[in-house]
């Protein structure tokens, strides 16, 4: 039995990843940031940024959202790098807007990444324009909808 030849295995470092894994989530118009296994912020994408944090910073954002809403965050993305989920949250406030998280576990190459993938939710309705409006009282007294 010969050994085996190890200068076919690729080995990829963890920084090499992290960049492959970069180049991979910025064709993603997700919103978005990765974690990995230790916690350490690796991609914010640019998405997520405009969109979610507006202006803020990400630990003043974060600290926006309820206490124990962030406990189960965190409960969650510990329960997904130990092979549970994906997790869903809904109607989460933070600042100036609320929002559904995904988050679920990753791995690129055995090593383990979370993802947390935010959603928008829509909280006010459009208003009509001004024409949509008059148009809107023109059918009401054709149809005698609208008291005088």
């Amino acid at each position: 039995m010969c050994a085996m030849d190890r200068s076919q295995i690729m080995v990829y470092s963890q920084s090499e990843i992290i960049n492959h894994l970069e180049d991979l989530l910025s064709i993603s118009s997700s919103q978005s940031f990765v974690r990995d296994a230790q916690g350490e912020l690796i991609y914010l994408s640019p998405p997520f940024e405009r969109t979610v944090l507006n202006g803020n910073e990400l630990n003043i954002w974060f600290s926006s959202i309820p206490v124990n809403v962030r406990v189960d965050l965190f409960n969650a993305e510990l329960n997904s790098l130990s092979g549970m989920g994906p997790f869903v949250f809904k109607n989460v406030k933070s600042i100036g807007c609320l929002l559904t998280i995904l988050i679920e576990c990753i791995s690129v190459n055995n090593v383990k990444f979370v993802r947390w993938v935010f959603f928008l939710e829509s909280t006010n309705f459009l208003s009509l324009g001004d024409e949509y409006f008059r148009a809107s009282v023109e059918i009401d007294d054709i149809f005698c909808m609208r008291k005088i």
